[in-house]
Order: structure tokens, then C-alpha cells, then sequence
């Protein structure tokens, strides 16, 4: 069991494949600052969810060191599987405003794989609040090779951002122009 001041696991069942619960999404619009609270419930009624986090790093004012802090990469959502039995016990723990149905659900999964799949790969992101227009791409090759999302040119890099319609947030990490190709 997770303690109170340890992070709960971004997935849960932890080895589970977002795919593994297609048709049965479902996004907890959730109090302030309690994203990972609600997935501690969650675990404790064995609801499955899908949290990603990142590592946020800032350097503080006081004495110039970073500071780092794990930090829910769409703030004020937690995904969560289940049907009507699990949406009245998510509403039940207090933590939730309210409940989002998904209504394309292979959408919502192939973006939240997308996403999961560069979380993991531990290169660095960056995380944009709102969705950024620009030409669509698709990565020939590579580790995201597959991918859809957006480029965008950033301080003469080239950007891939793969957004999450449901949350309009959007991550980007670096790629190879040599790697795209208009989707």
C-alpha cells in the first residue's frame, strides 16, 4: 500500500494497457490539488485510473537549487475505467466536481498511449496549457514512430506536440524533421 506522502503509480492496475479498458473511460473532473488523492482512493477500491505525471523542475528564489516536484500533467483530471458502479463511488470520495463521459473513446486511448509512451521514454517535455495550431505530422521513424500531433518550430528546434483533446493540454517533445511527414 501507498503511504499518504508517496506518489501513487501513474497507472493502476499498474501493468495494465490503457487499451485494456476501451469503451469504458471516463475523465473525473477533480477538486483542486487532489488529483492524487483521488487515485490513492481509487487504488483502495481497486478502480482503475490512468494519472500521468511529470517531473517539474524550478529554481528557487531563496537559494538558487532546483526543486523538484512530481506533478499531474493534466491538472484537475484523473482518467478513470469503470461503468456506473465505479462513477457513483468516485463521487462518493468527495474529491470530484464532476464527471466527463468520453465520447470517442479510441481516440481518447490512442492519444493517452501516445502520451504515456513518451512519459516513458524519459526524454524531456514540455507541457502547454492550451492546444497550438499548426501543420499535422506523422513520425515515419524513430521511437514515436506512428505518432500523430502537431509541429511546431520552437528556438530553431522542431517540436512534435501530441495534444489530448479531452484535457486541451498538449506535450511536446523534440523530434528530427527528417522523421515527418504530413499526416
Amino acid at each position: 500500500m501507498y503511504r499518504k506522502d508517496q506518489n501513487p503509480p501513474s497507472r493502476f492496475p499498474e501493468n495494465a494497457l490503457l487499451g485494456h479498458n476501451l469503451g469504458r473511460w471516463m475523465v473525473a473532473r477533480v477538486k483542486s490539488r487532489n488529483e492524487k488523492a483521488l487515485a490513492r482512493d481509487l487504488m483502495e477500491q481497486g478502480i482503475g485510473y490512468y494519472l500521468p505525471m511529470y517531473e517539474k523542475r524550478v529554481r528557487r528564489k531563496d537559494n538558487n537549487k532546483i526543486r523538484k516536484t512530481v506533478c499531474p500533467l493534466f491538472p484537475g483530471y484523473v482518467s478513470v475505467a469503470g461503468g456506473n458502479e465505479e462513477r457513483h463511488k468516485i463521487l462518493s470520495t468527495g474529491r470530484v466536481a464532476g464527471i466527463l463521459d468520453v465520447d470517442d473513446q479510441e481516440r481518447f486511448v490512442k492519444e493517452l498511449v501516445q502520451v504515456q509512451t513518451v512519459l516513458d521514454s524519459g526524454i524531456e517535455i514540455e507541457v502547454y496549457k492550451n492546444l497550438v495550431p499548426g501543420n499535422r505530422v506523422v513520425v515515419k521513424t524513430g521511437p514515436f514512430a506512428n505518432f500523430e500531433g502537431t509541429i511546431l518550430e520552437s528556438q530553431g528546434e522542431s517540436r512534435l506536440i501530441i495534444s489530448v483533446n479531452m484535457f486541451r493540454r498538449a506535450v511536446a517533445v523534440t523530434v528530427d524533421p527528417v522523421d515527418l511527414e504530413p499526416a
